[in-house]
């Protein structure tokens, strides 16, 4: 389990971008491990104004983009007066509503068209039934070929 706080404003009183922790118990000081006895989890804190030069190219890459992407939409959020922060609050929560309700209807659409698949499926069995009534089978072997129960298949007659 890893945990990655991109800090926009300086934390701690060094150069250095990154910080990482990991966890043990306070107790004892065992080490959470994974299955292979490596060290599991961590918390590592990335500060983005600080020197980025000592990170590797993709960290830096991704500290960047960061910083370019998020830190405008976090200091444009931060400069909206109160009721315009409310009403883009307002805004998502409608957004994510609509989205709710979107994927609410596609599954609904997908049980319904699973519940017509399996009355098709019921239907085609019934008929498969019907062909082996009048065959003369079994009404066991009908039943345990189609899955229909031995009343259902009776009713066919």
């Amino acid at each position: 389990m890893y945990q990655i706080i991109i800090l926009y404003e300086n934390y701690f009183d060094d150069d250095l971008p990154i910080h990482t922790f990991r966890y043990r118990c306070d107790e004892t000081g065992e080490k959470l491990l994974d299955s292979r006895g490596q060290e599991d989890s961590m918390i590592i804190f990335l500060e983005l104004h600080k020197p980025l030069d000592t990170l590797s190219e993709l960290l830096r890459d991704w500290s960047l983009y960061f910083l370019a992407v998020d830190a405008q939409k976090v200091s444009e959020y931060v400069n909206l007066k109160k009721e315009e922060r409310a009403l883009l609050i307002d805004i998502e929560k409608r957004r994510a509503d609509s989205d709710t309700f979107i994927a609410r209807v596609k599954l609904n659409t997908r049980a319904e068209t699973q519940a017509g698949d399996r009355r098709k499926f019921k239907e085609r069995m019934r008929e498969k039934a019907r062909k082996m009534l009048a065959k003369g089978y079994d009404l066991e072997d009908i039943s345990e070929i189609t899955d229909l129960s031995i009343s259902e298949i009776e009713k066919l007659r």
